[in-house]
């Protein structure tokens, strides 16, 4: 099992377990190597509801958009966005060279794989908490499509 479970009181009483349990807390960096991941952080944007408006989705857009343009690798970005309307709003303002795949309500993880697999250097446009986000491995076989 994978992710953030609720407190164990809360998880056994809700399963009626009236047993001892094994609890493994696993640290993110004991399973994922530091090569294997690039994590950018720019505070000149923001998605906090209360400032969200078209200039904040274009100036959020142009730094994916020169993240994508510098990206030398042969390998995906994934970018994650609080919510449809806001991976929406922004998508609009992309350069137009930059090639992208954008979460949808009818978009499958199969597709994706199979689009990355013609084209691996793409920008992952997904939502927290979706189902390109949760879960997932960007793979094939042993190969991992997202760049660091």
């Amino acid at each position: 099992m994978s992710g953030t479970l609720p407190p164990r009181d809360y998880v056994t009483s809700m399963l009626g377990i009236n047993r001892d349990i094994v609890e493994y807390r696993i640290g993110f960096r004991d399973y994922v190597k530091p090569e294997n991941y690039n994590v950018l952080i720019y505070d000149g944007v923001t998605t906090r509801y209360a400032e969200r408006d078209e200039e904040e989705y274009e100036r959020i857009a142009n730094i994916l958009s020169r993240i994508y343009q510098t990206y030398t690798l042969d390998k995906a970005i994934l970018s994650i966005f609080p919510s449809y309307t806001v991976l929406k709003s922004v998508r609009k303002y992309l350069s137009p060279g930059v090639k992208y795949v954008m979460e949808l309500g009818n978009t499958s993880i199969e597709d994706l794989i199979r689009d990355l697999r013609n084209d691996r250097r793409k920008l992952i446009m997904a939502v927290a908490g979706g189902k390109l986000v949760e879960g997932v491995e960007y793979r094939l076989g042993t190969e991992n499509l997202l760049g660091s």
